[in-house]
């Protein structure tokens, strides 16, 4: 189904869900899908989250950063919070929604093989169309990069978004370099050493290596995807020359209670997970973005028996 920018705007209330331990299932996800995550670093899931969580995500988004989708002029600050995107938004009910949705776990669960998961409280993302009229937004360089330095963990890491709203390949798309994910998959990366640049904000590509436009893959997908993907893949987002803005929510899942399988940066344990959730505050490793609120001023999200688990607050 179509998420249309007319729908975003007619928002209803959050869903309060009820406390259940159904978790559903992924009906789509095959064993070609968990095949091509292994052989390209990156796969689409559509259908995984519903219409209108996407168009609650999205009017959250909307509110925190003062912008109407009826109003073009709205999407472009004086003073933008910064020059990539980022919305340091984490707490609010509508993204706890998306978190605890059964089918994203389910997705998660079925491609790591395990069923005890933590999720990320990550952010969000909101890109509007490029405009060369104003420097700030006018900036055609695709920031390839990897976020974590995966050398540090035995086994591989995963990362993953939502499209919130039907995403073209020229919108803003998730584009990544499979190539150079299967050299380094493959022991054959010549690179290798120039990885020693890692710091704690991630590297880019092109301090590591020469690439072209050619080398990148652009990927588009309906509203309620995810796409999840390899840590060794270096990924970013094609700016976007679409008429819409690009929509994203970041959400990941890993082992709970198991910090070989979550990126170094990010660890958090039991009590600091349930801490950032009951005082509404950004994960430590998120916090002092400019334009964050410390703590997010909403109600306190209504979790399910699934939700309570993916945060920490009942074990598995």
């Amino acid at each position: 189904m179509e998420l249309s920018f007319e729908q975003a705007q007619n928002i209803q209330s959050i869903i309060d869900y009820p406390l259940e331990t159904n978790t559903g299932m992924v009906d789509d996800l095959t064993a070609q899908q968990k095949q091509f995550l292994e052989d390209n670093g990156y796969v689409v899931i559509e259908n995984v989250i519903d219409p209108q969580q996407c168009s609650n995500s999205i009017q959250a988004i909307c509110d925190f950063l003062e912008v109407s989708l009826s109003d073009p002029s709205t999407w472009y600050k004086d003073k933008p919070l910064n020059s990539i995107g980022l919305v340091p938004l984490h707490q609010h009910p509508a993204f706890w929604d998306v978190r605890q949705n059964p089918k994203l776990y389910s997705a998660f669960s079925r491609l790591l093989d395990e069923t005890n998961l933590w999720v990320t409280m990550d952010r969000a993302s909101f890109r509007p169309p490029c405009r060369y009229d104003l420097p700030t937004y006018g900036n055609d360089e695709n920031p390839i990069h990897w976020d974590y330095d995966f050398r540090k963990k035995s086994q591989s890491l995963y990362q993953g978004l939502i499209y919130l709203s039907d995403t073209n390949k020229q919108q803003g798309a998730f584009s990544c370099v499979p190539s150079v994910y299967q050299q380094i998959k493959a022991g054959t990366f010549e690179h290798m050493d120039s990885l020693d640049q890692f710091h704690s904000k991630g590297l880019f590509l092109k301090d590591v290596m020469p690439f072209s436009k050619d080398d990148i893959v652009a990927v588009d997908a309906p509203a309620g995807s995810l796409i999840v993907w390899d840590a060794r893949l270096p990924h970013g987002c094609v700016s976007n020359h679409y008429h819409q803005p690009r929509f994203v929510q970041f959400v990941s899942m890993f082992k709970a209670e198991d910090q070989e399988s979550v990126p170094v940066e990010i660890i958090q344990d039991r009590h600091e997970r349930v801490e950032c959730f009951q005082t509404m505050r950004a994960p430590e490793c998120h916090r002092n973005l400019r334009g964050q609120v410390d703590p997010e001023p909403y109600d306190q999200p209504k979790l399910t028996a699934l939700g309570r688990k993916l945060v920490g607050i009942n074990s598995w």
